[in-house]
């Protein structure tokens, strides 16, 4: 277990994590580099596991909500979901097998391309529905491919898969959110899964990281920002950027 004000540092993160992720998504970039930074001895495994233990929780309330509202467009996710949970294990296999020497070169890498990714990707709009062929591979493709990423790596999968249901399936917005919750809950659990069993989640610090992230999320879902998601998107895409040129330094300074 850290130091009380590293508990608190951290905490602090995930409680920011949650509200970003309630209000326009991104809440990993935030969280992960905050976990890297702040447990600098921990095994890739380690900063993974704990990670996906403490952001699940939100992931869950979340996805009951929306079975709640919207139950056929739920269970219709559920196949992608579970290739992704497959390609979930298999990538925090992977990962739990990476040095954190190699680790770190990847996780920069990342963090570059994904907040670019989100600060300049455009509001992808496809009115046009695939045909059900299209549909299923990008399903399958999709599926196994974000699920091996997000239990490798996994900041940005929640936006990664909204665009993919609003551009290549031609979902409207509200059901991509759900849908997307529903993967990603999946594929978290797959995540959890394989650090637990290797015993690399640190469980103390996951559940009070898991309390402020939800409480964050409480937070922002509720709270008027004038400023809107675009403002929340240079945020994400800023902190990023900054962690990735404190990662840098770190690596190669």
């Amino acid at each position: 277990m850290p130091d009380l004000i590293v508990i608190i540092f951290l905490m602090l993160a995930a409680f920011t994590a949650g509200w970003v992720d309630a209000i326009g998504g991104g809440g990993g970039l935030i969280q992960f580099p905050a976990l890297l930074f702040g447990l600098p001895n921990a095994t890739p495994a380690q900063l993974l596991g704990t990670n996906k233990a403490s952001s699940i929780f939100g992931t869950a309330g979340a996805t009951s909500t929306y079975f709640k509202k919207m139950p056929n467009e739920v269970k219709a996710t559920i196949p992608m979901a579970i290739i992704a949970f497959i390609g979930s294990l298999v990538g925090a296999i992977f990962s739990s097998n990476l040095p954190r020497s190699s680790f770190e070169p990847i996780v920069f890498v990342v963090l570059i391309v994904v907040g670019s990714w989100i600060l300049f990707s455009p509001n992808i709009r496809n009115e046009k529905m695939p045909t059900k062929v299209k549909s299923n591979l990008v399903m399958l493709i999709g599926g196994a491919g974000l699920g091996f990423y997000d239990g490798a790596f996994g900041p940005g999968t929640g936006a990664f898969l909204i665009a993919l249901f609003v551009g290549a399936l031609g979902k409207q917005y509200l059901v991509a959110s759900a849908g997307a919750k529903v993967v990603n809950l999946a594929t978290n659990f797959g995540a959890v899964m394989i650090f637990s069993i290797s015993g690399s989640i640190i469980w103390s610090l996951a559940l009070l990281m898991a309390l402020a992230n939800f409480a964050g999320g409480i937070f922002g879902a509720k709270k008027a920002i004038g400023k809107g998601s675009s403002f929340v998107k240079v945020i994400v895409a800023t902190v990023a950027f900054a962690s990735a040129l404190r990662l840098a330094l770190q690596i190669w300074g």
